[in-house]
């Protein structure tokens, strides 16, 4: 056999060699991709411990606006005010039904307390973690629950900190009133829709920030509270506009 043959044959190898090796290569990276490309979906999508908390803080929200609006309804002076605020206790009562399948069981009692039409009374009670019948196991796969879940360890400390939030938003919602109590007639209609429009800005944020990381199912709930809250601070801002006409209107008659 021919030195030049063999020769041939050799590179021939070594070409066929080098392109196994690049396809390796290029397979694995491909690989490696798709692997960060699924750890990252994964870390970014909440999972079910999360949007049980997030849903769970959204109700206390939502008893928030509930408890504002029954008490505007019943003491706003402006007929427009009026409107408002029976409206905005009913579409965020309807929004805590909507969130009712996702509700951690440290959240239930908050939620009850307003479909027993209690909500002047904030629950201050410590918050129960009792076993959760239709809370799907750890690792069992569920619409709202990704590959990779929270350990109950994480799940303690959601508890914990909806603790926080509840005793948050008891302080919050004492001092609202007792600040509102002391308003009366137009001071009480301007006082009530500028925290309005405020309050409805903030909420917008925080449901924009989770609809772009809810799984789909809690996404959809998400995607109907925003188009509502937007609505809800689009006719606070218009509303609010007109109060300040009507006052603007009333000094200038009484110079």
């Amino acid at each position: 056999m021919s030195r030049l043959f063999l020769s041939c044959i050799a590179g021939s190898l070594a070409l066929l060699c080098a392109n196994v090796g690049i396809c390796q290569t290029t397979e694995t990276q491909r690989q490696d991709r798709t692997t960060t490309t699924n750890r990252t979906t994964s870390q970014s999508e909440m999972d079910r411990p999360m949007v049980e908390f997030f849903a769970s803080k959204l109700v206390l929200c939502n008893n928030g606006e509930i408890q504002m609006g029954q008490m505007a309804a019943n003491k706003a002076s402006n007929s427009e005010v009026k409107k408002f605020a029976e409206m905005l206790a009913d579409d965020h009562a309807n929004f805590n039904q909507q969130l009712k399948p996702f509700v951690a069981n440290y959240g239930e009692v908050a939620l009850t307390s307003t479909s027993n039409k209690t909500s002047d009374k904030v629950v201050a009670n410590k918050p129960v973690v009792p076993d959760r019948p239709n809370t799907p196991a750890r690792g069992e796969k569920t619409a709202t629950t990704p590959e990779s879940t929270t350990s109950t360890g994480d799940s303690a400390v959601l508890a914990r900190l909806y603790e926080v939030c509840q005793a948050a938003h008891q302080n919050q919602m004492t001092a609202g009133k007792e600040m509102m109590s002391k308003k009366s007639g137009a001071e009480f209609d301007k006082a009530f829709m500028d925290a309005q429009l405020v309050g409805h800005h903030a909420l917008l944020a925080e449901l924009k920030a989770l609809e772009s990381r809810a799984p789909s199912d809690f996404q959809a709930v998400i995607r109907s509270a925003k188009e509502s809250v937007q609505n809800h601070a689009q006719k606070a801002e218009t509303i609010c506009k007109n109060l300040a006409s009507e006052n603007a209107k009333t000094e200038t008659s009484n110079r």
